[in-house]
Formats: structure tokens, sequence, C-alpha cells
């Protein structure tokens, strides 16, 4: 591309790509702290939730340990436990597609 330009023009592009680079470094750096902030935030918000997850499934497996409930209801109890372990794998997934790993 350089070699296209005048050489008073290509000379004055070159001059400026110093101040581009520190620029565009400016920019990474900035971008690179935004993501961390985000996935620190993510990273509070997930432990949220997983705690939240982890407290009702608590007292789900407590309710069909109950001797004199009918079976449709113990049923029911563990279809939500069922429904709360695909909830947690899909926040994990969540979480593993936006840190990467």
């Amino acid at each position: 591309m350089l070699q296209n330009m005048e050489p008073e023009v290509a000379k004055k592009a070159l001059e400026q790509f110093p101040e581009f680079t520190k620029m565009a470094l400016q920019v990474m750096s900035d971008y690179k702290s935004v993501l961390e902030k985000a996935l620190e935030d993510n990273t509070e918000s997930s432990k949220q939730c997983f705690y939240m997850y982890n407290t009702v499934m608590d007292t789900l497996k407590s309710c069909p340990e109950k001797e004199k409930i009918p079976f449709e209801e113990k049923k029911y109890y563990v279809d939500k436990m069922t429904e709360i372990a695909e909830m947690v794998e899909s926040k994990d997934t969540e979480n593993r597609s936006s840190t990467g790993k």
C-alpha cells in the first residue's frame, strides 16, 4: 500500500503510525479491563445463582423422603430436582462459553 503512495504522503502516514499504535494499545487495554470486570460480575452472579439452586435442591431432596406422601407427589419433587439440575448444567455451559473454558 505504501509503495503506491507519493513519497511525501507515505512519509506523513508513517509519521502517524506511533500515535496510532499508542491509541490502539490503549483501546485494547481499556477493552481488556471491561472484559475482566464483566467476567468478575458474571462470576459473582453465577455464585449467587448456584447458591439459590443448591438451596432449592436441598429443600426438594428432603420432600420425597417423607413416608406418607403419594407416589405422584414424590415424582413431582424428583421432576423439579431434574429441572434444577438442567438449569445448573445450562448455567455452567453459559459460564464456560463466556470464559472460553
